[in-house]
């Protein structure tokens, strides 16, 4: 970082371009170097900038800040060109700062941003001019029709960091513009300590599994609030398992070697964490199925049954678990959702209830009843549903891949596309998202 002084000439061609200039806010009661989801507030802002076609970086030598790239310069140095003032705590959608850098406005114009509620936080010029010491007023901009008023964010009290969790979260694909009251209330809180925290990711997930795990033997405590707990444990590892893959997003990233190291799909966030589910539904229902055969009094054929229904709970997710670890999911075995079926009969989940895992909640429910066998046959015929696309699946097509769900924040493994049989000209048709194969 170099400081031009007061009254200096102009910035050199080379910083030529479309400029974002950073001014301190003087009505900002937050802390910006402890950071918002793990990362330094004007460090986000300027990384959209930079990937929406921003050239250089400007700050006010008041910016107590060390951004990489920066140009520190004192407010009244001539700056000519294009830019967008901003103060340090504001966060604006990429999308937004694509628009802008794609259509600078001309010479003579310039506009002003507001921030949602009526708080100025940007100026977009044609021309600079010089380096502001406080931010210019102008007429407000209309955003696009495809941007809402939540797509600029100025943060200066702490009611304000919820809005700008919220924007980030979008930007980084973890969240929609419409998340539920349990993503926003519950998840982005969560995602909010572990960041801030800095968890690493990898030993997040294995507390995750280890969590997941417990609930085996919790259950052969053979006691209600062994029970209770273990049902607890089973929902609170899938809830973590959901989380690593938007904490992987958040942190800082891995090195590749380290990436190549662990193996591409089993690196944190990947199908390791999509395996957790099923793991803890196997060792549930092993631990449940155990308490029933060795302390309930039935008859021999009456524990016979219950034994076999026990091992197709077990066996059943082990498969899909196996599966998933070797890098090649099979459709046929993936528990089907319960959104897609009250889609289909016109319902709708309330909003508390949008991205709770549903099967684990309803577990926890039934252990409350102290019964184990509540929880036992929800289990069995969770495992037992899993055979549905194995029922429905047609005959001339071999579903493979399994599509990533939405609501898990895990991509897809990057496979090659296949060739398939039958397509005219002999061309090479990639497998779609539904990941069907119709290879031999």
């Amino acid at each position: 970082m170099t400081d031009t002084a007061e009254g200096a000439s102009a910035v050199p061609e080379h910083c030529a371009g479309l400029y974002l200039i950073m001014l301190r806010d003087p009505e900002a009661q937050v802390r910006f170097d402890r950071g918002l989801l793990g990362r330094d507030v004007r460090r986000r802002m300027w990384s959209s900038a930079a990937a929406a076609g921003f050239s250089r970086l400007i700050i006010t030598s008041s910016v107590d800040a060390q951004l990489e790239g920066a140009l520190a310069m004192a407010p009244g140095t001539a700056l000519r060109g294009p830019g967008l003032v901003v103060y340090e705590g504001t966060l604006i959608a990429r999308s937004l700062l694509e628009q802008m850098a794609a259509h600078p406005l001309p010479e003579g114009e310039s506009f002003s941003v507001d921030d949602g509620i009526g708080r100025p936080a940007a100026w977009f010029a044609g021309d600079v001019g010089q380096v502001p010491a406080l931010l210019p007023l102008a007429e407000l901009l209309d955003l696009p029709r495809d941007h809402n008023a939540d797509d600029v964010v100025r943060m200066v009290r702490m009611k304000d960091l919820a809005r700008a969790e919220r924007l980030v979260l979008r930007e980084e694909g973890i969240m929609g513009r419409d998340c539920s009251t349990w993503e926003d209330l519950v998840e982005r809180r969560i995602l909010r300590w572990l960041a801030g925290g800095r968890v690493h990711v990898a030993r997040f997930e294995l507390a995750a599994v280890g969590i997941a795990l417990a609930s085996g033997p919790l259950a052969l405590l053979q006691h209600w609030g062994g029970l209770v707990f273990a049902c607890l444990a089973l929902f609170v590892g899938v809830e973590c398992a959901r989380l690593v893959a938007p904490l992987a997003r958040l942190v800082p990233q891995e090195s590749l070697m380290t990436r190549r190291r662990v193996g591409g799909h089993l690196a944190p966030g990947q199908m390791l964490a999509r395996a957790i589910r099923p793991i803890g539904h196997a060792v549930l229902a092993a631990g449940l199925t155990y308490w029933l055969v060795a302390t309930q009094t039935r008859s021999p054929v009456a524990s016979v049954v219950v034994l076999a229904a026990g091992v197709v709970g077990v066996t059943l997710p082990l498969l899909w678990t196996r599966s998933l670890l070797r890098g090649v999911p099979r459709a046929a075995l993936e528990l089907p959702k319960a959104v897609h079926l009250l889609q289909r009969l016109d319902l709708r989940l309330p909003s508390w209830l949008e991205g709770v895992p549903l099967l684990e909640l309803v577990i926890v429910l039934c252990a409350c009843s102290t019964s184990p066998e509540l929880p036992w046959l929800m289990l069995v015929g969770g495992a037992v549903a899993r055979l549905w696309r194995w029922f429905v699946e047609p005959a001339e097509e071999s579903v493979r891949y399994a599509p990533s769900p939405p609501d898990e924040f895990v991509p897809p493994p990057v496979e090659h596309s296949t060739e398939r049989a039958g397509t005219p000209n002999g061309s090479s048709v990639p497998s779609s998202d539904e990941g069907v194969d119709s290879s031999p």
